[in-house]
């Protein structure tokens, strides 16, 4: 499955409205209670979590922070931040990092260019906004990895920047989804679709003895 081939069972888009990149972040500015990206003039407002889209994205935010932080790698970030990319777009990752070399990225409200690595929990509300409007800004923004966990589906894909700027699938090795940008970092399957009853220091532990 390529990952232009999203899942047919998906509910329908949510509402898109139109505006400028200024216009989005004065709205966005008053709106507390949304999550919403700007994309080329498009807002695109997300759907309410469900509980395993929620014990997924708390899990690798968990497994994620715990190993960078441990590390001195950099800085995670989660929902709430945004990154601003030259397609132009401001996107909302569920979770992304910025290296340590290159935290000057990081401004007040925003980060002002991509980050090392992109995280997405597929919503079943809009799939294409994943599989495909992500998929393209951040391979044309220079995400050098980009992760996509598919709860509905139960796949996962992990993409690295080749040579030539695009985007390369790496395959699983022995059941992980292995990180290129953090060396030792992984992610199986079963803890994916396992989220609520796993322990993260103790994947953690396992990360350390593989």
């Amino acid at each position: 499955m390529s990952v232009r081939e999203a899942p047919a069972a998906y509910g329908l888009r949510h509402r898109i409205k139109r505006m400028t990149e200024v216009e989005f972040v004065e709205w966005y500015s008053h709106q507390p209670e949304l999550k919403a990206e700007w994309s080329n003039g498009r807002v695109s407002i997300h759907m309410p979590e469900s509980d395993k889209h929620n014990g997924i994205k708390l899990l690798v935010t968990q497994l994620f922070g715990l190993f960078i932080v441990t590390r001195a790698l950099g800085r995670t970030f989660i929902d709430g931040m945004q990154i601003r990319l030259p397609f132009p777009c401001r996107r909302e990752p569920d979770l992304f990092f910025v290296a340590k070399e290159r935290l000057e990225i990081i401004k007040r409200t925003c980060v002002e260019g991509p980050p090392d690595l992109a995280l997405e929990v597929v919503s079943p509300d809009d799939p294409d906004r994943d599989y495909e409007e992500k998929f393209k800004e951040y391979e044309h923004g220079g995400v050098r990895e980009y992760w996509l966990i598919d709860p509905l589906a139960k796949v996962v894909f992990v993409y690295v920047l080749d040579r030539n700027g695009k985007y390369k699938r790496v395959p699983p090795s022995q059941g992980k989804y292995r990180s290129r940008v953090l060396r030792g970092f992984f992610l199986r399957e079963e803890w994916l679709w396992n989220a609520p009853e796993m322990n993260p220091l103790a994947l953690l532990d396992e990360m350390k003895s593989n």
